[in-house]
C-alpha cells in the first residue's frame, strides 16, 4: 500500500511539474511572440455610438454596426494586436462585469452611449472587441488607462460612482492643483489601490484576454504630491513598483487557472527620469520582471527614440514607440501661427513608423488614429513596417507636443526634462541675424538601397518662415548647405540628393541671414 501512494504522489508529482513546463513554454512563446504593429482603440465606439457613422444613426444596434464605428479599419491589415480601451474615467467602464460603468449620454445625439443596447444583446464592448479579434485572427489586449481624466473636464456626466462615493482620493480634494487634473486619483491611497486590483481582476477572471497594456501615459498622474507640485517620494515609487508586482502575480494566478498566460506590458512617457519624478520607477519595474514588453512615448516626446530603446532593451525587453494623433494643428490654427500642412497625411504616419523603425524600436503603437479616415488607416497598417522603402513620406522636425499635452501639464518643472530637439510650429523660434537652431530629423529611408530596387526619390526640404522677397535661410544637413533654393512667401524650398539624409539620425541646422522667425520644416520624399 505504502509503494502505491509513493506511486501516486510521483505520478501527481510529474503531471503537475509537466503541466507547469507546459505554462512556461506558452508563456515564452506568448512573450516572443512577434507583434510588430498595436493598434488601440480609444473605446469611443460604444460611449458616442455610432461616431461619425450617419447611417448608421437610426439602424438598430447590431454586432456588425458595432464594428464598423471604428474596428473594420484594421480588417485585412498587418496590425497584430487590438488595444481596447475599456475605461472611460477612473472607475467607469465599458465592460459590465467590471464594476460600474459608464451609461450616460456624453454629447447631444445623434451619438449616443450604447453600453445598454448591447447589453441586451448579451454584450459589451469587451465581448464585441474580442470576438471581432479572434474572427481576425489579432490578439486582443485590454488597454488600461489608470488615470483617464476626461472627467475633469466633464464631472457632471463622467465622474464615476468610486469618486463620487470617495471624493477624497482625487488628488485636488481640498487643495489646488499646481499640474494634473484635480479630479485624478491619488495612488497613494490603499483605497485606490485596492479598487484597481478588484476591477484587474473582473477584467481577467471575465475576458479572454491575451494581454493587458497597463496605459500610465493617458494621463500620466498618480499622486497628489506631484500634483501640488512636488516630485514622487521613495515611498510612492515603491509603491507603484508593489502594484506593479501584486498585478503580476494576479496575473500568473489566473493565467494559470485558465491555463494559458497573460502578456503584460505599460504604455509610459519615454523618458526614465520624468517616470521616476512622477512616480514610476521603470528600472524597478523592469528588473523585477513586471512587464512583458514596453510601450515608450505619446503626445509629447522627451528623448530621442534610440536612447531609450537601448535602455529598454538592456533589460531584454522589447521596446514599442507610442506614435500618437498629433495635437499640433488644432493648436496652431487656435494661436492663428503657421505650419506646413501634412502632419495627419498618411505619408507622414508612414515617416514616423520608418523613422522609429530606423532607431531600434520593436514596432509600434498606433494611439487615437481610429478617428481617421478608414481608407488611410489601412493603408497605413497593410504594409510590412521593417521595408517602408518606396513609399512615399513626409518627415517633420517634431510629430508632437502641444496644448494641455505636454511634460509641464503633469509635472511642475516638466519642460526640464525635454532632451529633443525639433522646429515645434506650436512653439515658433525668433532667431537673430546669423543665430542658428540646430536639431535632428530622423528619415527612416536608405535611398541607396531604395535605388538597387528601382525606386528613385524625389526629396523635398521645406523650411517656413517669416522672411520677404527672396531671401533665403540657409539649411545645413550633416554640415552640408542645401544649393539652389527657391522661396514664396516665407516658404524656402529645396531639393535634396539622394546622399543628403541618411538612415536614422541628421543632424540639421537653419541659419538666419536676418532676424527672423522659424515655423516649421518638412522633409517630403516622394518615390518615382
Amino acid at each position: 500500500m505504502k509503494r502505491l501512494i509513493l506511486l501516486g504522489v510521483a505520478i501527481a508529482t510529474g503531471v503537475a511539474a509537466c503541466a507547469a513546463d507546459s505554462y512556461e513554454e506558452m508563456k515564452r512563446a506568448a512573450v516572443n511572440r512577434e507583434r510588430l504593429v498595436i493598434w488601440d482603440d480609444d473605446g469611443c465606439d460604444m460611449t458616442h455610438y455610432p461616431y461619425q457613422r450617419a447611417d448608421l444613426v437610426k439602424q438598430p444596434a447590431s454586432v456588425r454596426n458595432f464594428e464598423l464605428v471604428f474596428l473594420e479599419a484594421t480588417e485585412n491589415t498587418k496590425a497584430d494586436v487590438i488595444g481596447y480601451s475599456g475605461t472611460m474615467g477612473f472607475g467607469y467602464f465599458t465592460a459590465l462585469r467590471t464594476g460600474g460603468y459608464v451609461n450616460t449620454n456624453l454629447f447631444e445625439r445623434p451619438w449616443r452611449n450604447a453600453v445598454n443596447e448591447f447589453a441586451a444583446l448579451g454584450k459589451d464592448a469587451m465581448d464585441l472587441a474580442t470576438d471581432f479579434a479572434r474572427r481576425n485572427k489579432k490578439e486582443i489586449f485590454l488597454s488600461l488607462r489608470f488615470n483617464d481624466n476626461h472627467d475633469n473636464g466633464h464631472p457632471a456626466i463622467m465622474l464615476s460612482p468610486f469618486k463620487i462615493d470617495n471624493p477624497e482620493v482625487m488628488v485636488g480634494h481640498g487643495r489646488k492643483v499646481k499640474c494634473c487634473g484635480r479630479n485624478a486619483a491619488d495612488f497613494a491611497q490603499e483605497k485606490v489601490r485596492a479598487f484597481v486590483k478588484k476591477y484587474m481582476c473582473g477584467y481577467m477572471e471575465n475576458y479572454d484576454l491575451d494581454g493587458i497594456e497597463f496605459d500610465f501615459f493617458r494621463h500620466p498622474q498618480l499622486f497628489r504630491t506631484v500634483a501640488l507640485g512636488g516630485h514622487a517620494t521613495a515611498e510612492e515609487l515603491a509603491t507603484m513598483t508593489q502594484l506593479m508586482k501584486d498585478f503580476r502575480a494576479m496575473a500568473e494566478e489566473i493565467g494559470r487557472k485558465r491555463g494559458r498566460p497573460f502578456v503584460l506590458c505599460a504604455r509610459v512617457p519615454d523618458s526614465f527620469d520624468y517616470c521616476r519624478a512622477i512616480g514610476i520607477d521603470l528600472d524597478a519595474w523592469l528588473r523585477a520582471g513586471t512587464l512583458d514588453f514596453l510601450v515608450v512615448g505619446g503626445y509629447f516626446q522627451l528623448e530621442p527614440w534610440r536612447k531609450t530603446a537601448e535602455k529598454v532593451h538592456g533589460y531584454g525587453v522589447k521596446c514599442y514607440a507610442s506614435l500618437d494623433e498629433t495635437r499640433i494643428p488644432q493648436i496652431v490654427k487656435r494661436q492663428k501661427g503657421k505650419m506646413l500642412p501634412g502632419r495627419n497625411d498618411k505619408s507622414c504616419w508612414i515617416a514616423r513608423i520608418a523613422a522609429a523603425m530606423a532607431c531600434g524600436m520593436d514596432g509600434v503603437n498606433l494611439f487615437n488614429i481610429e478617428y481617421f479616415k478608414h481608407d488611410d488607416q489601412r493603408y497605413i497598417m497593410q504594409h510590412d513596417i521593417r521595408d517602408l522603402d518606396g513609399l512615399d513620406k513626409i518627415y517633420f522636425g517634431t510629430y508632437v507636443g502641444g496644448g494641455g499635452y505636454l511634460p509641464q501639464s503633469f509635472l511642475v518643472g516638466g519642460k526640464d526634462f525635454w532632451k529633443t530637439t525639433g522646429v515645434n510650429p506650436a512653439f515658433p523660434e525668433k532667431l537673430a541675424t546669423g543665430a542658428s537652431h540646430l536639431f535632428e530629423i530622423i528619415f527612416g529611408d536608405d535611398l541607396a538601397a531604395a535605388k538597387r530596387k528601382g525606386k528613385t526619390a524625389k526629396v523635398e526640404v521645406r523650411v517656413l518662415t517669416d522672411l520677404k522677397g527672396a531671401t533665403l535661410p540657409t539649411v545645413k544637413v550633416r554640415g552640408k548647405a542645401l544649393a539652389d533654393g527657391t522661396q514664396k512667401e516665407g516658404l524656402a524650398t529645396f531639393i535634396a540628393d539622394d546622399a543628403t539624409f541618411i538612415k536614422g539620425e541628421n543632424a540639421v541646422e537653419i541659419i538666419a541671414p536676418v532676424a527672423m522667425t522659424l515655423h516649421d520644416i518638412s522633409v517630403r520624399v516622394t518615390f518615382r
